[in-house]
């Protein structure tokens, strides 16, 4: 019988061979008694110890480098967040149009569309917005660029008239792009424009 240790129990006699005819019989000279091993439990005894592996069979406990390597991956990995944060809020405040919506829109008739936007921007910035008008299959009927500013207040509201070629049912914003960024006479919080 082999022990969990990888020993082979003794016992001095030939008692455990004599009921199984699969073993071979030990070779050399039988151990006297002081080398039986008397610390292995019987077959009815107690359960064996857990075994355990010599502690640096796996490469052992993880030491100071493993965590001086953690330490810089995370210091480095910070530093690399601290750095997106300011070039995004950089990238974001060098823009001075920063936000542009479509608040709604009313179809006046088959050749006119009227669309209400806003516009977010460093005050004393002019910019050029183009809207178009759409029909129900999403073609182009009309379209318009509309300067506006230069601006007092950060978020501005315009209604805009757009003329079309047939009937629209619907006003979208395709974008605005700063033209210019100075201190003129604001063009107010709220304006149309015709």
């Amino acid at each position: 019988m082999t022990h969990p240790s990888g020993l082979h129990r003794t016992t001095g006699t030939s008692h455990d061979m004599t009921n199984d005819t699969h073993r071979t019989p030990p070779t050399g000279p039988t151990p006297p008694e002081s080398a039986v091993h008397t610390d292995l439990p019987e077959e009815d005894g107690p359960a064996p110890t857990a075994y355990r592996p010599p502690a640096d069979r796996y490469g052992g406990a993880p030491g100071r480098g493993g965590r001086r390597a953690l330490l810089i991956a995370g210091t480095a990995f910070v530093a690399l967040g601290v750095g997106f944060a300011a070039w995004f809020a950089t990238n974001l405040a060098s823009d001075p149009v920063r936000a542009a919506d479509v608040i709604g829109f009313d179809v006046v008739d088959s050749e006119t569309i009227t669309v209400t936007f806003s516009v977010t921007m460093t005050p004393g910035t002019t910019a050029t917005c183009t809207l178009d008008a759409l029909a129900p299959s999403y073609a182009q009927v009309g379209t318009r660029e509309v300067v506006i500013g230069p601006v007092e207040e950060s978020l501005t509201t315009y209604t805009v008239s757009i003329a079309t070629s047939e009937l629209a049912t619907t006003g979208v914003l395709e974008g605005c792009t700063a033209t210019s960024t100075s201190t003129g006479s604001p063009a107010g919080a709220s304006t149309e424009m015709d």
